[in-house]
């Protein structure tokens, strides 16, 4: 696959298409490609390390071709299985002199493969959108490598699919306050040697206590994330006026609890109460405001005495988790 540009979107799309299997060849204007990337302020020293994984995936870039003058878009489309235009924000006469069919608003592209008018020939990053954010096209380049794998394979076009994911959106301030209460108050920590060098192993432990632990302890085994998958349910399917506000029960037990992770399945009621807790769980409130809590409204602790790590490898959702991790 020809990739036009090695900015972020190129040189991402041309990663993601190693993995799948494909060859790509990246052809950039400028005489390095460090020249383009400066652009993403990124550093050198990370730069050519990325330059040097793709280099060993078998990704070759070209530097100093300017598409349209020194090779035509005719010559990469009968030299290869198909053509990527990463090449940042670019004029319609521009895209025109190319042979790419554009509106003055820009390119039209299908919306599952982000094929251009043009056959064989696709485009995303900046091309399309002015200002996108660097991730946002690096989550692109994942995208339209995936469309175009397939239609190369032969396979159904389906694009990008990813496991489910379940987003709380903006949070409010008391809810951060949550999340802020179980990291290190302590500043930023910077690799003392520089950035290049990183960090050190006593660094990077007092960097990571600064996590908010703002993702899921169990994001790779959640029962309900599979299942969400394999029946297809969407998040905004059963949209109600608000969230419950996100709560989290952590005392001394070493175990935390998110009752809005809870699905009531009762596993911990049962384990608790087979392993003769004293209090241990129990279902609590009636109808639509049922939840599963500590009997008698004692603590983490006293409900999990013995049972702590029962319950939490019982978990199907992370609702109980471990603290450690």
């Amino acid at each position: 696959v020809a990739i036009v540009g090695a900015g972020a979107t190129g040189l991402a799309t041309a990663y993601y298409l190693a993995l799948h299997g494909h060859g790509a060849v990246v052809f950039e204007q400028q005489p390095a490609v460090l020249v383009r990337l400066r652009g993403e302020r990124l550093p050198d020293w990370v730069i050519e390390g990325e330059l040097r994984v793709l280099a060993a995936m078998g990704v070759e870039v070209r530097t100093g071709i300017e598409i349209g003058k020194a090779v035509s878009m005719e010559q990469l489309r009968k030299e290869f299985s198909a053509v990527v235009l990463a090449c940042g924000s670019a004029a319609v006469a521009t895209l025109s002199s190319m042979g790419i069919p554009a509106t003055p608003k820009g390119l039209a592209v299908d919306a599952k493969t982000a094929m251009t008018g043009m056959e064989g020939v696709f485009a995303g990053g900046t091309v399309l959108k002015k200002d996108l954010p660097i991730l946002k096209s690096i989550q692109q380049a994942k995208a339209l490598a995936a469309g175009i794998s397939q239609l190369l394979d032969a396979k159904a076009i389906t694009g990008l699919v990813e496991q489910y994911n379940h987003t709380m959106g903006r949070l409010q301030a008391e809810e951060l306050k949550v999340f802020a209460s179980h990291a290190l108050e302590i500043p930023r920590v910077k690799p003392a040697d520089g950035e290049a060098a990183g960090f050190a192993d006593a660094e990077a432990l007092a960097e990571s206590g600064r996590c908010l632990h703002c993702d899921c302890r169990a994001n790779h085994d959640c029962k309900l994330r599979n299942y969400s998958d394999e029946y297809g349910a969407s998040q905004s399917g059963f949209k109600g006026e608000e969230r419950a506000p996100f709560a989290q029960v952590n005392r001394d037990s070493g175990v935390i609890y998110e009752p809005g992770k809870c699905v009531k399945c009762g596993l911990c009621v049962r384990i608790t109460k087979r392993e003769g807790e004293r209090f241990g769980f129990t279902f609590v409130g009636r109808g639509f405001e049922v939840r599963a809590a500590v009997s008698l409204h004692k603590s983490l602790e006293e409900g999990l005495q013995k049972t702590a790590a029962q319950v939490v490898e019982a978990c199907p959702t992370g609702a109980l988790a471990s603290s450690d991790e």
